[in-house]
């Protein structure tokens, strides 16, 4: 099961960055639907019967290629993942995105080339105290709507104890999770 201590890691990453300002919702679903998003090979994980499809917005920082400085543009950005838990035929673990959305062209087309899903959208990301409200506009390609494609306003509070802490949130991947080989996602 994905958890905190990777059981692979990525031998020659393509690029490194850096997450902020970043928040976890899940959704529980049946399996059956959720495995019909992923290719053959992968297995979608269950928790308790069912398997939980993650949104994660961020504000990307830092992007940049090993041993160059950031590309131009590229700068700070928010972005958007949605993506599933996902098992390898051979047991590793890891996620499988099923969308990406972010504002920068050239980023896109970069990432698209390695076979990420990403779309372009408009998004802004408002942090005030530990309010934090994300906004992303609809992505190309899919039919407008005149409000946001997703919003989420998150108050940031304190962390869990112990007793609050469930088999779901200690298995889940921590940010970065490593890698699959599959058609360059992970």
């Amino acid at each position: 099961m994905s958890g905190r201590n990777p059981d692979h890691s990525v031998r020659f990453p393509v690029n490194f960055q850096d997450w902020e300002d970043l928040t976890f919702l899940h959704w529980p679903y049946e399996a059956d639907a959720v495995q019909r998003l992923v290719p053959e090979g992968l297995t979608v994980q269950e928790w308790d019967g069912l398997t939980w499809v993650d949104i994660t917005p961020f504000r990307m920082a830092r992007v940049r290629v090993p041993g160059l400085p950031p590309p131009p543009g590229w700068g700070v950005f928010p972005e958007l993942n949605v993506r599933a838990y996902v098992r390898t035929q051979d047991g590793r673990d890891g996620i499988w995105f099923l969308g990406m959305v972010a504002p920068r062209l050239t980023f896109i087309a970069a990432l698209r080339a390695l076979g990420l899903p990403y779309e372009r959208s408009h998004p802004s990301l408002s942090v005030v105290g530990s309010r934090w409200t994300y906004r992303f506009g609809t992505p190309h390609g899919i039919r407008s709507r005149p409000d946001d494609w997703f919003q989420a306003v998150v108050d940031v509070g304190r962390p869990l104890d112990t007793a609050e802490r469930t088999p779901l949130v200690d298995g889940l991947p921590p940010e970065g999770a490593r890698a699959l080989a599959d058609a360059g996602r992970a």
